[in-house]
């Protein structure tokens, strides 16, 4: 595991050909947040209704990107109540036809920049040994 801090991750590279939107989670989300999460084999699957609860009551800790309609990325993150400076990143998942994009970046980077996340100071947050690409890109995010 690993509890990794980063600071000043907030400006996401953007092409310009980009159709992506970021956007915080609404209810009617957590079907395809479930399905996207589902659909990538490194991640531990939650119930329907956590992710129902996540696209709610955590919606402001939480950012998706989508793009003609299509919900292609997703992170998961809340602020501990003893911890108000500290972001947790609880999940982050990128359909397969948006890998190469670091869109799991810019989606952390756009939930940084959003209302809800001005006072976090550092990001935290479990990687099981195995998940190379979570390590690289939470390496990459400390580094920048």
């Amino acid at each position: 595991m690993l509890q990794q801090s980063a600071n000043d991750s907030r400006s996401p590279t953007r092409g310009a050909k980009d159709r992506l939107r970021f956007r915080h989670p609404r209810r009617e989300d957590g079907q395809a947040v479930h399905d996207l999460i589902a659909s990538c084999e490194a991640l531990d699957g939650n119930s329907l209704y956590c992710n129902f609860l996540q696209c709610t009551h955590f919606s402001e800790t939480c950012m998706l990107a989508e793009e003609d309609g299509k919900i292609l990325g997703w992170v998961s993150a809340y602020i501990p109540p003893k911890d108000p400076g500290t972001l947790f990143v609880w999940q982050v998942a990128v359909a397969e036809a948006a890998r190469g994009r670091k869109l799991a970046r810019r989606l952390i980077a756009k939930l940084l920049d959003s209302e809800g996340c001005e006072e976090v100071e550092r990001i935290k947050t479990t990687i099981t040994p195995d998940n190379r690409s979570s390590w690289r890109m939470f390496e990459g995010l400390a580094d920048q």
